[in-house]
């Protein structure tokens, strides 16, 4: 599990948070400052204030940070404190979801980033779209795995359609392109770095998962990507946890890394054991078969 740093700042300024009232009246009673006050230097309606105050209305990050500033000297400590205490979150949208706010990547959080590499984020900010996806054409079965941890971590259920599941919530899309820094597939150059190995792993898994290739009748496996820098990478990490692919070499209009012999038995071992596609899981059940049949041992 990965406990995330206060990401606050890189959200967009009218996301809101729930339910936070208690938090600015004990700040504002530490600091001695009362609501008339507050509201003549912040220049806003006392109205509007006591809404804050009273959780009757959630509170734009905009407002939160001009709040602290005028409460506190000490900004960063009260801000920490903030992120610390907000669970909820939603958006100016009358249509949006309260959900939750996250603050760890866990081994199934840690899965569905690997899995996004069949899946896009994307936004029109005029139309006020700001969409999540999740692509598969094989595994209706693989969409509905994927959905429940979505469900599960955010609080919201994703929308299924054919062939793909879809979150529309500005939170979440700034989570997964902001925060994690996920973008247009082709512009998407990093995903396992500042990750421990038991986070990568299924990270691994569940981009084998979305793009992966196993053979039918030998030890092979098979990443590929049209992005050249993400199979270095994941060559350099497989490497470095005693998983050894071949090089990284073209192929038709993408790149490709495979894995062969006593290595794929490693990738079982090691990461394919997280598989949540059914049709993965099986070939990779017929790899260790295969293997079995024919007394062929894992390196390690």
């Amino acid at each position: 599990m990965k406990k995330l740093p206060n990401y606050l700042k890189l959200l967009s300024g009218d996301l809101r948070v729930i339910g936070m009232g208690q938090f600015f009246r004990n700040l504002m009673k530490k600091n001695n400052i009362g609501p008339k006050v507050l509201s003549e230097r912040l220049g806003t309606p006392g109205r509007s204030l006591m809404n804050y105050l009273s959780d009757s209305r959630s509170i734009p990050l905009t407002t939160c940070k001009e709040m602290i500033k005028v409460i506190t000297k000490d900004f960063d400590k009260s801000f920490n404190q903030l992120y610390k205490e907000t669970k909820l979150i939603t958006s100016t949208s009358s249509k949006a979801q309260a959900v939750n706010l996250i603050k760890t990547i866990d081994h199934e959080l840690a899965y569905t980033i690997g899995a996004m590499h069949d899946g896009c984020v994307f936004s029109n900010p005029k139309k006020n779209q700001f969409v999540v996806q999740y692509i598969q054409y094989s595994s209706e079965t693989w969409l509905k795995k994927i959905s429940k941890i979505l469900q599960k971590n955010f609080g919201i259920t994703p929308k299924y359609y054919k062939k793909y599941i879809q979150i529309s919530n500005k939170y979440i899309f700034e989570f997964f392109s902001k925060v994690l820094g996920i973008k247009k597939q082709t512009e998407w150059q990093s995903f396992l770095y500042g990750f421990n190995w038991n986070l990568q792993k299924h990270m691994i898994a569940g981009m084998f998962d979305a793009e992966g290739w196993c053979s039918k009748n030998d030890l092979r496996l098979k990443f590929s990507q049209k992005n050249y820098s993400k199979l270095k990478e994941l060559q350099h990490f497989l490497n470095r946890n005693h998983i050894h692919p071949g090089k990284v070499v073209k192929e038709n209009d993408a790149h490709a890394l495979y894995i062969s012999g006593r290595n794929c038995l490693d990738f079982y071992n090691k990461i394919g054991i997280y598989s949540k596609h059914p049709l993965k899981i099986e070939r990779l059940k017929s790899l260790k078969r295969y293997s079995t049949n024919r007394r062929i041992v894992s390196w390690v």
